[in-house]
């Protein structure tokens, strides 16, 4: 180990000290040893073993305060510096001048230190200060000068490591080297330490050799080592952290010169946890920051009783703030986990976690988890284990059984058997938990991945009173995870094959199976709820079997609900599978439902979602049973919001369809009420039943009230196929009960000559039809534009009622009809009907009735009629939000008599016998 070179200045023309004058102008010159090489700023010598000196053009130096320059012309060993006299006869000499007092010297960090490029030294400098000297014309940065002129002499040091790295090594981000005690100066003074030095490494491609080649500036209060200190370097690369740990004898860096350490690093970075204090030790570790605990593979060797652990600090017990919506990214502070947790399949067992978090602080087994992995790790026991995780927000928390927060994270693999509870709290802001309480990525991290977790942790939830929103404010819970959510527009968060099969008991405005929300760009795939979800909130609630909300860019795929989904509010949407669809990209495909949707006193419930103002429902089935006030549905309650594009494709529902009020109930066995969106191909089975009006076999209601020229609520239902018995109850005023529809009406919009209510191609198949009321038909109870010269937009086109007359019980007075009970405003042709009574009352003045045809059951199904109406019904379109919408055709499918769609008849011929 060589000395650094010393900085040598000589006077090449005398300057009389006790003349000059504080303040005046005076230039001094300053001259270089010989030695070879470039300025280190600090650069190598061509043997790379020391460091030389040399002038460059941006050299200053400070003397009591006063910054002298470098004057132009100087060669690489002499310069002149030119500056004002300080002032005094006991002066503080510095270089470089930037610091321009003892204060400024001593304050300077080496805490955080870069380097660009693999043996690149352009980030080194020389600090270096002459205290208390009586003489600064002539200053030497040596001790002996130095102490011959009555002061002394601080100077930084360097150290240089020569890392041998693994062959699979193939470039480096950073290198720690991390002391079993605190023994490296954080700053010039030395009045504080710390165990670890990190070197940050930027563009460092390793070469052929593999050899890592990195310098860190050491502070001028030097480094004292005592025998037995242990030094672990670790290298950070994309393979992993690669360590070597050496034992030192006793031994002193001192400031000024230059220290090498060449060595191999090429062992694995892995921690066996076998006891409760290997895991506390692994906690404190991580939470000390040092990255050989951040980013070490800890495995866990047994399962682990941690009944002995009092309170509990999560792992990585940094901060995570992250921004709700849109693409700008959250942020994070130290410390977090950023390695590998394999728990090889063993149970933390008695873990109790409880405490109040403060806010940004995310609360579990870990907190911060950034760009790392747990996997195969079973948190509890089936029964008898006494761990739990309660988490009591102050404001905004995240809190899981597993972790806090995912910020690009892994989680694979995890079954919890701990319970997860929110006690009652002040809380006024967002609070999220499940197993993992935020699911989040960005563009830096990369997306957070969710797989394989079971939960049968029972979940209890209370939201605080302070706390009235059912949005982003509120308090989320699921088994799974609390809230999803993405930084950048193509970053996507997975979460798979992971199922809840606890109860979740949640006083909370959003609670579910699976996932709270899907806030943005998270997709959930194969997953499933078995557990009871049973919502208790007084105010605005949203409940999803899977999950209550999907957002922009986030679907729902071959996911499936078990359980009864229920709530107590009269403010509740209810979703079998999700309460909220409300962006265009929203997207939920080969799902079913089968747990029973019902609420008291909620109206918006659906069998696969509750409300959908934007996205698409496709291929998907529902089998429970859905119950409640009003605006209920096999597959949505509410489709459309007036504005919102929403199309459902290929979905049916066998189930026991039921509204409860005697008010507008908006019933129908795949959708409550339709304002805008597209309806195709879906078929309804099973019973619609209400106590009030607006009942239909496929749709309750379809409604547009838009002002003039809006172009919105456009609505469009077309190649479907009711099955589905429909019953009112409803004893007084009107029934407006169809087979298909219940009711079409359109209001306020007779300017508006681009919109269009219409039905195509439907048909309504052996049903029982009940009702006591007016306006009954067996395809549509009461078709109407409510304006006379708007009767254009709203039709009926193509479809057939196959109701026999022993199945039509419609015993009103008036308005009810072997097809529709009432047309004062529309078109209708191309229809046909079975049913004897021919009633319906039919304004021919401002209604077209073309070709509104009775015939027979045979007539109906012959071949030669369905080869006319499947023509027929490939010529029919409409275009909605400028895409085209347009049969496919019609064909008898083996085994079935009656014409029905083609992509229908695909779904199982006896669906619809």
């Amino acid at each position: 180990m060589l000395a650094l070179a010393a900085l040598a200045l000589s006077c090449a023309k005398e300057i009389d000290q006790n003349s000059a004058v504080g303040g005046k102008k005076v230039t001094i010159s300053v001259g270089l040893s010989d030695a070879e090489g470039t300025k280190v700023s600090l650069t190598e010598a061509s043997d790379k073993k020391s460091m030389s000196l040399a002038w460059e053009a941006s050299d200053a130096i400070s003397i009591n305060g006063e910054t002298f320059t470098i004057k132009e012309g100087f060669s690489t060993h002499e310069a002149e510096f030119e500056g004002n006299a300080p002032s005094g006869d006991s002066y503080t000499i510095i270089y470089p001048g930037k610091y321009s007092s003892a204060e400024a010297f001593n304050a300077r960090s080496y805490v955080s230190q870069t380097q660009t490029g693999n043996s690149s030294t352009a980030h080194l400098e020389y600090n270096a200060m002459l205290s208390g000297v009586t003489e600064y014309a002539t200053p030497k940065f040596d001790p002996d000068w130095a102490s011959d002129k009555g002061g002394s002499l601080t100077q930084n040091g360097i150290l240089q490591l020569r890392l041998q790295l693994p062959e699979n090594a193939s470039s480096a981000s950073s290198v720690v080297l991390s002391a079993s005690r605190a023994i490296f100066p954080t700053t010039n003074a030395g009045t504080e330490l710390t165990k670890d030095y990190t070197l940050a490494l930027t563009d460092v491609t390793l070469p052929a050799n593999k050899i890592l080649e990195a310098y860190l500036m050491v502070s001028a209060a030097g480094v004292t080592i005592q025998d037995g200190d242990e030094l672990t370097l670790a290298v950070d690369t994309p393979e992993g952290v690669f360590l070597r740990k050496v034992v030192l004898q006793a031994q002193t860096w001192t400031g000024g010169n230059q220290y090498t350490l060449q060595l191999k690093v090429q062992e694995d970075n892995v921690f066996e946890i076998s006891t409760v204090d290997d895991l506390l030790e692994f906690r404190d570790g991580v939470n000390s920051g040092s990255l050989v605990w951040q980013k070490v593979t800890a495995k866990l060797m047994n399962d682990i009783d941690c009944s002995s652990v009092s309170s509990w600090t999560p792992i990585g017990n940094g901060t995570f703030t992250p921004v709700e919506s849109g693409t700008v990214s959250a942020t994070w502070e130290e410390p977090a986990f950023k390695g590998t947790f394999d728990g090889q399949n063993h149970a933390i067992k008695n873990l109790h976690m409880e405490g109040t978090p403060e806010t940004y602080k995310p609360y579990g087994l870990f907190g911060l988890l950034y760009g790392a992995t747990v996997k195969n790790l079973v948190l509890g026991a089936e029964s008898g284990d006494m761990g739990a995780l309660i988490a009591t927000p102050q404001e905004r928390m995240d809190a899981g059984a597993v972790a806090g927060a995912a910020f690009g994270a892994t989680v694979q693999n995890v079954t919890n058997y701990f319970p997860m509870t929110i006690p009652a709290n002040s809380s006024a802001n967002r609070v999220s938990m499940g197993m993992v309480g935020y699911v989040y990525g960005d563009a830096t991290s990369g997306p957070s991945t969710i797989i394989g977790l079971d939960n049968y942790g029972k979940v209890n939830a209370t939201q605080s009173p302070t706390n009235t929103g059912n949005g982003l404010t509120s308090v989320q819970v699921a088994g799974i995870a609390g809230f999803g959510n993405s930084g950048a527009g193509a970053i996507v968060n997975e979460i798979k094959y992971s199922t809840n099969y606890a109860k979740v008991d949640a006083n909370t405005a959003r609670s579910a199976g699976v996932l709270a929300a899907a806030n943005t760009r998270t997709n959930l795939t194969a997953c499933a709820n078995r557990g009871v979800i049973d919502n208790t909130y007084s105010g605005d609630s949203r409940i999803g079997g899977i999950t209550v909300i999907l957002g922009s860019g986030s679907t729902l795929s071959d996911c499936h609900n078990y359980a009864k989904v229920t709530a107590s509010s009269s403010s509740a949407n209810i979703g079998g599978l999700v309460c909220l669809l409300n962006a265009p990209s929203s997207l939920v495909t080969d799902c079913s439902n089968e747990g029973e949707v019902s609420s008291a006193a909620a109206s918006y419930l659906g069998g696969i979602a509750a409300n959908v103002s934007e996205g698409t429902i496709t291929l998907c089935v529902n089998t429970g049973n859905v119950t409640g006030v009003a605006y209920v549905g096999g597959i949505a309650g509410r489709l459309g919001n007036g504005s919102g594009w929403v199309y459902i494709n290929k979905c049916r529902s066998d189930a026991t369809i039921t509204s409860t009020t005697d008010a507008s109930s908006c019933a129908g066995g795949i959708v409550g009420q339709m304002r805008g969106g597209v309806l195709n191909t879906c078929s309804a089975k099973g019973t619609v039943v209400a106590a009030g009006y607006d009942v239909g076999g496929i749709v309750g209601q379809m409604y547009c009230n838009q002002s003039s020229g809006d172009s919105s609520g456009r609505q469009y239902v077309y190649d479907c196929l009711s099955a589905a018995d429909v019953t009112t109850t409803r004893a007084s005023g009107s029934a407006n009960l169809g087979g298909v529809v219940g009711r079409i009406i359109r209001k306020n919009d007779k300017n508006n000559t681009g919109q269009y209510m219409a039905v195509d191609n439907c048909i309504g198949l052996n049903q029982t039809l009940t009702a006591t009321l007016n306006y009954v038909g067996a395809f549509a109870g009461n078709v109407t534009a409510s304006v006379k010269t708007n009767y254009q937009n709203v039709r009926v086109r193509n479809c057939i009622s196959l109701v026999e007359d022993s199945n039509y019980h419609a015993t009103g007075t008036a308005n009810t009809g072997g097809f529709v009970g009432a047309l004062p405003y529309g078109l209708m042709y191309y229809d046909f009907y079975v049913v004897s009574n021919n009633t319906q009352n039919i304004d021919a003045t401002y209604g077209d009735v073309s070709n509104l045809t009775k015939s027979d059951a045979a007539t109906l199904t012959s071949t030669s009629f369905c080869e006319e109406h499947s023509a027929r019904a490939i010529k029919y379109f409409l275009n909605v939000n400028e895409v085209r919408y347009a049969s496919s055709g019609w064909v008898i499918p083996d085994g079935v008599s009656y014409p029905v769609p083609s992509t229908l008849a695909a779904l199982g011929s006896e669906y619809y016998k």
